[in-house]
């Protein structure tokens, strides 16, 4: 297919045939395929499974803990969430944090992205987070997604997010955690455990593009 940024087949008996064009020159499928790779965040870890569904709303904020696997960015986290109600400022704040000995949110969010009503799922379904400036994450350090959404009037109109409990540990690298106002809280107990629905990727770059000037 020709014309500006579209894919032309230069020469169809070399082993880069496919060349892809943009306003500053021709890239070979070599490179090309470099810049995907740098666009392919791999699965660390996850909690797919659901039977309830936590009400995020004022000073209600909930939380996952999450033992990452891998040292690198972590580009995305996905979520299983939806707005619910007809509140009109629904307004979704995630963060990402590190975890203090209980395992739970501490200090500044590492990196944070806020989401206005409409683009959030209407109906239960898995909602991407991306991070354009994504942190670095050690493995073997705990960190906790958190949620937040203040405008949200009550549970009645508010983000919900599904959770597991079960009396085996869905998840045994970290604890779904909630603050009410008053400090976070858990509710594992040894006999009963509650985990969010959640999953992480890592990358072991920052996901940017290389510089055109110096392949």
């Amino acid at each position: 297919k020709a014309g500006a940024g579209a894919w032309s087949d230069t020469d169809a008996n070399a082993d880069r045939a496919f060349m892809i064009t943009n306003g500053k020159g021709v890239y070979n499928a070599e490179k090309l395929m470099l810049r995907l790779r740098l666009f392919n965040p791999v699965l660390d870890q996850s909690q797919e499974a659901y039977s309830g569904d936590s009400p995020v709303f004022g000073s209600w904020h909930y939380g996952q803990s999450f033992t990452a696997n891998e040292t690198g960015y972590m580009p995305k986290v996905e979520l299983y969430l939806w707005e619910y109600g007809t509140g009109s400022s629904h307004e979704l704040n995630v963060s990402l944090h590190t975890t203090d000995g209980s395992g739970y949110p501490t200090g500044v969010p590492l990196v944070s992205r806020t989401f206005l009503r409409g683009e959030l799922p209407s109906s239960a379904d898995w909602f991407e987070v991306v991070f354009p400036d994504p942190p670095y994450l050690s493995s073997g350090t705990k960190y906790a997604v958190v949620l937040k959404c203040p405008d949200c009037p009550n549970s009645s109109n508010c983000i919900k997010w599904k959770y597991k409990f079960a009396a085996t540990d869905s998840y045994s690298g970290g604890q779904m955690v909630k603050d009410t106002g008053s400090g976070w809280t858990d509710y594992d107990s040894g006999s009963e455990y509650y985990d969010q629905t959640f999953r992480t990727y890592y990358n072991d770059n920052d996901g940017r593009w290389i510089d055109e000037e110096n392949d």
